[in-house]
């Protein structure tokens, strides 16, 4: 075998010319993805790379069917990404040859699963809502504690959350919620908007569960209007009971 900066290599010049000498073009595509296999995580030459690339030429140039075409697909899928193979010869792998030994029905399957996961991708945000909910609970002022809550609920608009995610949500709003005596108006008003904001979270989306929803319209919303200073008990828990 040949090295690169003296780090023995699984595949070189020589091993790809006898693979090649493989008269079945299905036991040549065998050995090939062996080959492709063994060479991941090392760096090669671009001799060997060039020797590579026109032997998957030459396999793509033959006309496959069947399983030797599965086969021939299976081993492009690997070659796309291997290092046996600089960036621009990946990128013709996979845009030029993949393509076209993968059936258009397939073709567009794929398309639209990259492009579905690339919109969730896009609506996709990384919350922690337990450190969120820790954060907004360590605040100094009540006022804060509202507005840290509230930043919280906006960002995690539209995104799904574990129940218990959403029970640690419902936790710390009654507990602000618990707090709000002797508080400003000013203050009183953001907390409100914040129990009105929870109203327009989605059902099947968002910090609160459609019960939770229903527990702040039904419970805080009409104790706030009352201005009373004691905190509302039973916010549903998921599977536990209620809080």
């Amino acid at each position: 075998s040949g090295s690169v900066s003296g780090v023995v290599q699984p595949v070189n010049v020589e091993t790809i010319k006898a693979a090649n000498k493989q008269k079945k073009l299905r036991e040549k595509i065998w050995v090939f993805t062996v080959l492709t296999r063994l060479a991941q995580g090392y760096t090669f030459d671009p001799k060997t790379q060039d020797a590579y690339a026109l032997a998957l030429v030459g396999m793509f140039e033959q006309k496959s069917k069947g399983k030797t075409k599965k086969a021939l697909r299976k081993l492009l899928d690997i070659a796309k990404a291997s290092p046996l193979l600089n960036s621009g010869q990946q990128k013709y792998v996979k845009t030029s040859m993949l393509g076209k030994v993968i059936p258009a029905r397939e073709r567009e399957q794929r398309q639209r699963e990259q492009e579905r996961q690339q919109r969730q991708q896009k609506k996709r945000v990384a919350i922690n809502v337990e450190e969120r909910v820790n954060d907004a609970l360590g605040q100094e002022t009540f006022g804060q504690k509202v507005d840290a809550l509230s930043k919280l609920m906006s960002k995690a608009r539209g995104k799904k959350f574990e129940p218990i995610e959403q029970d640690m949500f419902g936790r710390a709003l009654v507990a602000v919620f618990g707090e709000r005596s002797g508080k400003s108006s000013r203050e009183l008003k953001k907390l409100l908007k914040l129990l009105k904001g929870t109203q327009r979270i989605s059902k099947e989306k968002g910090l609160l569960n459609t019960d939770q929803q229903e527990f702040v319209k039904d419970k805080m919303l009409p104790e706030f209007m009352k201005k009373r200073t004691s905190k509302p008990s039973g916010m549903p828990v998921k599977g536990r009971g209620r809080f």
